[in-house]
């Protein structure tokens, strides 16, 4: 039997369930009569099977079972996302871990998408999106194994993280971005933006880029990408071996021994890269820009010059059909095919033979 008592300003649970002492929990609420509905609602799902636990609890349990296995860094992100859900559950006036449907991580991605940053001044993209989903989707999995959950959430629908969206930047926003005072005075932002373009790397590969990554005999960048652990073999464009050549004329002694291609004056990799790039993009005045459209518009561009679908796949270190997914609405001969067909369409002369002996069949058959 559980009954309410009121702690302070808000209203507790407590009692027995099944026979067993209940631990009291705060049911978030300073309300009798939403406190009365929401006891009565998780009493009812407790006789379901399913273990009620509330999220602040799992998220203890969860944090302190992957503390093991994950690096204090990995923990802190995780635990950063994982009290964000919890606020917006909160929020949403759901007390239990049971109760979390794909419409309530729906939900919560709206919000997220919604949500700009009060001193960054931007939202979150839909790689931030797909990575909180990822921590979200490894803690529902330990849920469902401890019986929380009968199905893990983050699998189930279609949960809307504008996954897929190609977004190339204009060729004005390109030339904003290469005529800014900035890049002039840091060689090394320079070198690295034109590795973005020429390149088409995910940032994750620009920030952990190897100096014995660069062949400078042969003009060509080897490297395994960091997402997908894909070998992949650049050329080594003029103007960004020319950028690169000038960052390496003003390395400091810690910055030539440094394993790094592109390192902090301590020799370090440059990890706080997303920053350097978002200021570059609020000085040019470029709305929703992040660093993967970098790739998108190194991916556009090479299709827009007669390169194949599988000529993409094999230089971003993708499938062919994610290249197909992103960019076949991009592939220059696929779109010339598309005009010259259309144009053939006209709809004001006769219908031909065909056409007309398929019509009278259906008007035959109907």
């Amino acid at each position: 039997m559980l009954t309410v008592y009121r702690r302070g300003r808000v209203w507790w649970l407590r009692g027995s369930l099944a026979g067993r002492p209940f631990r009291p929990r705060s049911l978030d609420t300073q309300f009798r009569d939403v406190a009365a509905k929401r006891a009565a609602r998780f009493e009812l799902e407790s006789d379901s099977g399913l273990r009620s636990i509330s999220w602040p609890d799992f998220q203890m349990e969860f944090l302190a079972s992957q503390a093991v296995r994950l690096k204090a860094s990995s923990l802190k992100r995780y635990s950063f996302i994982l009290t964000r859900f919890g606020r917006f559950l909160a929020e949403q006036g759901i007390p239990s871990v049971h109760l979390i449907t794909p419409e309530t991580l729906n939900r919560f991605l709206v919000a997220r998408q919604a949500n700009v940053h009060p001193t960054r001044g931007r939202a979150i993209t839909p790689e931030g999106l797909k990575a909180d989903l990822r921590i979200l989707k490894r803690a529902f999995s330990v849920a469902r194994a401890g019986g929380y959950v009968r199905e893990n959430p983050v699998q189930q629908g279609n949960l809307s993280t504008r996954a897929g969206q190609t977004r190339p930047f204009e060729a004005d926003e390109i030339r904003q971005m290469l005529a800014d005072s900035r890049l002039e005075k840091d060689a090394r932002l320079r070198a690295q933006v034109l590795t973005f373009l020429y390149t088409g790397l995910r940032i994750s590969d620009v920030i952990g880029l190897e100096a014995v990554s660069l062949k400078s005999a042969e003009a060509v960048l080897i490297l395994r990408t960091r997402k997908r652990e894909k070998s992949v073999a650049l050329p080594v464009h003029p103007e960004l071996a020319r950028a690169i050549q000038t960052y390496f004329a003003g390395r400091n002694p810690a910055q030539r021994t440094s394993p790094w291609l592109f390192s902090t004056r301590s020799g370090k990799p440059v990890k706080n890269l997303a920053a350097y790039l978002h200021r570059l993009f609020l000085r040019c005045g470029i709305p929703g820009a992040h660093p993967h459209r970098f790739r998108h518009t190194f991916a556009v561009r090479l299709l827009a010059r007669g390169a194949s679908l599988y000529d993409v796949a094999k230089l971003l270190g993708i499938t062919i059909g994610i290249a197909e997914h992103h960019y076949a609405p991009y592939v220059e001969e696929l779109r010339q095919r598309a005009r010259r067909l259309v144009a053939k369409l006209n709809f004001q002369e006769p219908a031909s033979p065909t056409c007309t002996a398929d019509a009278h069949l259906l008007g035959a058959t109907s």
